[in-house]
């Protein structure tokens, strides 16, 4: 929620009659004072303005990963962007990072900490200077993890440079590429569409061209780090609708239609939340959205005429309404896309022979 500056504005009109005598000769030679007078319209243009809360939405692409490997590590970084740098803005951003990490390893060799400064290129461009697991981060940054690290983030011919934020929190690693963000991952069989085969045949390859190059470059700074790859997931329980996080129970959501969980009189468009205590294959989805009503500020303002003047500002206010839909998730195997088309359900496919199939319930509000 953020804030929307709404304006108002009235013109006001008033006169003045400005007197004055000034001397002129009569018919007979004589000199003799001439009173005139004249009237002056003015106007002036009052403006006001308030702040009221209003609700922004834009799309943020991201990627979370969880690994078992370096559990109490925790740090983040943001993109520095050395690979559109020129030389000098290169040589400034290393340098000053450099200077606020060495005031870091000075003053937790003061405290009695062991953060260390081994590879001054790496520290300076990945720049997690928040970290607080010094020992599980070198064991995460090897060698020839912090060598391959480097040379993704220099490289924008093939993959996209250093355009991407890092944020590690235990066992969760979530990576913001700013790349994804131009990118939607839509598997939509009709997006392929065209009346010409060779059309349709280009369509269909470059879409997987672009989805394969934009998630590959999404994953490559958790693929620079060997101990991810060696560190394998823990065991799981088979595929299952109970197993489906609240995330991806969104999705399948928002491909049954946004339509079935927009609540009434709803004026924004609806962001779509599982409840994240479900029970067995069905879950509350709930869609969040504003309705609006028009308001009215007045704002006394003193004009140029001496007058006070009420200046009426017209803006509108954004109230919270919520619906919730229930919505029914089976796992089925060896199921077609097609069969669940005609339905109308929708379909994740989470394996080569089980698939997630989406379907309403009876609305609860």
């Amino acid at each position: 929620m953020g804030e929307k500056t709404w304006s108002g504005s009235k013109t006001i009109h008033w006169t003045e009659t400005r007197n004055w005598t000034e001397m002129q000769q009569n018919a007979n030679g004589q000199t003799v004072p001439v009173h005139r007078s004249e009237t002056i319209s003015h106007s002036q243009t009052l403006t006001a303005s308030i702040s009221r809360p209003c609700p922004y939405y834009h799309n943020n692409t991201q990627l979370w990963y969880a690994n078992e490997a370096a559990p109490n590590l925790s740090f983040s970084r943001v993109a520095s962007n050395i690979d559109e740098k020129g030389a000098f803005s290169a040589w400034r951003l290393k340098r000053a990072n450099k200077k606020a990490l060495d005031k870091k390893q000075k003053q937790s060799l003061a405290q009695g900490g062991n953060f260390m400064l081994t590879d001054s290129e790496f520290e300076t461009l990945f720049n997690a200077h928040d970290r607080d697991h010094e020992v599980e981060f070198r064991l995460l940054f090897t060698p020839l993890a912090r060598k391959q690290m480097l040379s993704l983030m220099k490289e924008n011919t093939e993959g996209y440079g250093d355009d991407f934020a890092f944020v590690k929190t235990g066992k969760m690693n979530a990576i913001f590429p700013r790349h994804l963000q131009k990118f939607e991952f839509i598997e939509a069989p009709l997006q392929f569409s065209h009346f010409n085969f060779k059309a349709a045949r280009q369509r269909f390859i470059d879409y997987h061209h672009d989805f394969f190059r934009h998630l590959y470059f999404a994953f490559a700074p958790l693929m620079t780090i060997p101990i991810y790859q060696q560190t394998p997931p823990p065991a799981t329980a088979g595929y299952g609708a109970e197993r489906v996080s609240p995330w991806a129970s969104e999705v399948m959501a928002h491909h049954l239609g946004a339509a079935h969980f927009i609540p009434p009189e709803a004026a924004t468009p609806v962001v779509l939340k599982a409840n994240r205590d479900q029970v067995g294959n069905e879950i509350a989805m709930t869609g969040h959205a504003f309705r609006t009503e028009g308001r009215v500020h007045t704002v006394n303002m003193r004009g140029n005429d001496g007058g006070n003047h009420d200046v009426h500002i017209h803006w509108t206010e954004y109230i919270p309404i919520e619906r919730t839909q229930n919505m029914k998730i089976d796992c089925k195997p060896n199921l077609r896309y097609r069969d669940v088309a005609v339905s109308g359900d929708a379909l994740l496919r989470v394996g080569f022979r089980h698939a997630l199939v989406a379907s309403l319930c009876q609305a609860e509000g």
